[in-house]
């Protein structure tokens, strides 16, 4: 079970950052991927073939030739995360329009450029669970979409049936449903990145003593719903995002604050970690990324790649801490 988050961002100069963590007990093989413009892959489902129309950069593996994406973006500036949303999920029944839910991400970074041409194909489509072999069985699983106008989506599918959700916020974290941690962040309106003035209660006066007491109250455990809570926060009051390269670095400060240290949390026997954390750059085509164990970040983009090639190109995975000495 992975239990991530993931967050938009946007800088003054209007370029767009979307990232996410994962959090999970184990490695899945993961490595940045690059897939061409044209790549021919199969929906394994209804053994329809489907080219890309767009070059694609994600992070995920590669079975039996067929990407296996967790989140990723094109080269026209359309990204999804998937996260894990259990107990809640529950796949559609299979229509003549189905695609498995771990080929959500490779489908519509493929074909889509826009927000609103994704909510389109989503909306036509069945999403259902059918595992990509019996050693892959099919997380549980809901989605964020965003673009470069800045418009963010987030999917689910539960025994409601499917309902995609216009987010105002640029957060998604687990279960419960997004309806659900958008109407907890009311509990939370009086936090402030301002300290409180004094006020006298009484003839007693009271002044805050130290910087950060308007934040006081603001959910510091793990717990999906607390993750949302503090990442919604920590993004709205982020205010040093003057350009590309501040907001980038900003965006991986938050990822932290939301990010799982090892041992903090253990479900049966298994101890959750961010394994990685990544940020897309929606405007320079640029892939992000760094590890727990190797704090430095990474980076894979379009203008580095040949777009046109037939292969998917597999990048190292860098988890080898890198340390600079002074000479």
């Amino acid at each position: 079970m992975n239990v991530c988050t993931s967050i938009t961002l946007e800088s003054f100069d209007n370029y767009h950052f979307i990232g996410r963590t994962m959090d999970i007990e184990y490695d899945f093989q993961q490595s940045t991927l690059c897939i061409p413009r044209d790549y021919l892959w199969t929906n394994r489902y209804d053994k329809s073939f489907h080219h890309n129309r767009y070059a694609i950069i994600a992070m995920g593996c590669v079975v039996e030739n067929h990407p296996l994406l967790a989140d990723g973006m094109n080269e026209v500036g359309l990204a999804i995360t998937a996260l894990n949303f259990p107990t809640y999920c529950v796949y559609e029944q299979p229509n003549s329009n189905s695609i498995s839910a771990y080929d959500v991400v490779l489908q519509l970074v493929g074909s889509c450029k826009t927000t609103q041409e994704a909510k389109q194909q989503l909306e036509s489509c069945a999403i259902i669970d059918y595992p990509f072999n019996k050693e892959l069985p099919l997380p549980s699983l809901h989605w964020m979409i965003y673009d470069k106008s800045g418009t963010c989506l987030v999917v689910e599918i539960t025994k409601n049936g499917k309902k995609i959700y216009d987010n105002p916020v640029g957060v998604l974290s687990n279960a419960p449903t997004f309806d659900y941690h958008l109407m907890s962040l009311h509990r939370y309106s009086g936090l402030s990145n301002k300290n409180p003035a004094s006020t006298l209660w009484g003839n007693y006066k009271m002044q805050g003593d130290g910087v950060g007491l308007g934040m006081m109250g603001i959910p510091g455990d793990f717990y999906s719903n607390s993750r949302f809570v503090r990442a919604s926060c920590l993004r709205e009051f982020s205010n040093t995002n003057k350009n590309k390269e501040k907001t980038l670095s900003n965006l991986f400060h938050i990822l932290d604050n939301v990010a799982m240290i090892s041992g903090v949390a253990c479900c049966n026997n298994f101890h959750h970690i961010a394994i990685y954390t990544c940020v897309m750059s929606l405007e320079t085509g640029t892939y992000y990324y760094k590890t727990y164990d190797n704090s430095s970040w990474n980076a894979t983009s379009f203008d580095r790649m040949n777009l046109n090639k037939k292969n998917i190109t597999v990048f190292p995975y860098f988890n080898t801490p890198t340390i600079h000495y002074y000479k």
